[in-house]
């Protein structure tokens, strides 16, 4: 979720506060606005405050960020995507956070596997509170990064940013854990026939190191993949990487799709 910027212009402050957009999504509307409140202030209350989703599916905000990642998932439905054909698709969810991609995932696809992956103890917390409250079923989670190899690896934390802490940047932190990373073609390995219908990546930074580790073979087992967008020459180089490989990649927003052809 590198996408957050802490300026915003008026307007665009604006409508994130307005909650007209939420009635669509929420059973009780109000209580967005109550978020706003009651989370723009760290510390000021720490309970989560609970999300009735219209399907009765409940999305906890533990903080002021995680209403940016409500709204980018379930309102602007930035990771909606088509799998045709498809009942039962496997998923991969590297950089789960704390679980609300997994829950629209199994809002759209009922009887999907997901493999979530969630390094942050924080987070990773969270992320089982949502697989417990919603009743969630075939989802197996792990404590543990993925990357383009296995290694430990210095975590930065964003304290700020509850879906900002990455591997790579540095810029805005003193503090720091050791995280276990585990590399990408393991995690496939892990899945049914070793093979995913849908690969997510929200990891800031690390999707380039995992998609660069894709090769043609492993390819043909990942016909689409969802990522948060980077910028730099590292995302261009890994735009001509998705090409030679096959895929024709679509900007949607927040994130890219990329479907093999």
């Amino acid at each position: 979720m590198s996408g957050w910027r802490t300026r915003w212009t008026l307007g665009e402050l604006s409508d994130f506060i307005a909650h007209n957009h939420h009635k669509e999504v929420l059973k009780f509307p109000w209580a967005y606005p109550k978020a706003i409140i009651t989370k723009f202030l760290p510390g000021l209350y720490k309970k989560p405050v609970n999300f009735t989703l219209v399907d009765g599916s409940i999305c906890q905000i533990h903080e002021f960020m995680s209403l940016y990642i409500y709204k980018e998932i379930f309102v602007e439905k930035c990771y909606d995507v088509e799998l045709p054909d498809v009942e039962e698709p496997v998923i991969i969810d590297v950089g789960s956070n704390t679980g609300l991609f997994t829950l629209r995932a199994k809002q759209l696809w009922p009887k999907a596997q997901v493999f979530c992956f969630e390094p942050f103890p924080p987070n990773y917390e969270k992320l089982q509170q949502t697989i417990e409250i919603n009743h969630l079923e075939n989802i197996q989670h792990f404590q543990k990064g993925v990357g383009g190899r296995d290694r430990t690896a210095s975590l930065n934390i964003h304290s700020n940013n509850i879906g900002g802490h990455s591997i790579y940047d540095i810029s805005y932190t003193d503090k720091a854990i050791d995280i276990e990373i585990i590399d990408f073609k393991s995690v496939l390995e892990m899945t049914p026939e070793k093979k995913c219908d849908l690969l997510k990546l929200d990891c800031e930074g690390a999707e380039i190191e995992i998609i660069e580790s894709i090769d043609a073979s492993m390819a043909l087992r990942i016909p689409r993949i969802l990522f948060e967008s980077v910028e730099g020459p590292d995302f261009d180089r890994v735009m001509v990487h998705l090409t030679e490989l096959g895929y024709v990649t679509e900007n949607r927003g927040e994130v890219w799709f990329s479907v093999l052809k």
